[in-house]
């Protein structure tokens, strides 16, 4: 075998190898997620060759608005992975800076700040499609105004591809009960 032959040989498995990895651990919105309750009463999520364990919080009522999808590789990224702002902190800018997600805008800085990285999964199918749709939204940059009934999720276990993980991101994970759209956008 020639050398230009080895050489495209081997980008060519390079390329399937990267292609199998990514499309194993890649999970954008939308994607199968098993979830389960162990016999410790744990919640126990699977989608792709990510695997997380954790102890759901008490359920509570949540306001947020939506700013940006988050692009996940190889990471959990449940039914959503977003940046999102609270709605009081949401209100207090909009009081104190008017339109503080405008680039020029002194509350720009502010803002970035005061939003974090969350992840979303949906209890159910009808849950699925309202966190869906408000997602759609987003990407036609609206800044959806979503309400939510959900718990938060302590990650006691994290593995990809039975290889454990730990996490310093600061995402927090949301189950979610009852998901509801308030608002087209927030500014509008």
């Amino acid at each position: 075998m020639t050398a230009l032959k080895r050489i495209v040989l081997g980008i060519l498995l390079l390329f399937c190898f990267c292609f199998i990895l990514i499309q194993g651990g890649l999970t954008p919105s939308g994607s199968t997620i098993s979830v389960k309750t162990n016999p410790n009463g744990e919640l126990v999520l699977d989608s792709g060759l990510n695997h997380l364990e954790g102890i759901r919080g008490p359920s509570a009522m949540y306001g947020f608005l939506l700013k940006d999808e988050c692009i996940s590789i190889n990471v959990f990224s449940g039914d959503a992975h977003i940046m999102a702002m609270p709605l009081k902190t949401a209100d207090e800018l909009r009081v104190q800076f008017g339109d503080f997600f405008q680039c020029n805008s002194p509350g720009a800085s502010v803002a970035m700040g005061k939003t974090a990285s969350v992840i979303f999964i949906a209890a159910n199918e009808g849950v699925k499609r309202e966190i869906q749709q408000a997602i759609t939204l987003m990407r036609q940059s609206n800044i959806p105004v979503i309400f939510f009934k959900g718990s938060p999720i302590d990650v006691k276990k994290r593995t990809w591809m039975g290889i454990q993980e730990v996490d310093h991101s600061g995402t927090t994970l949301f189950y979610i009960e009852d998901f509801k759209l308030l608002k087209p956008d927030y500014f509008k």
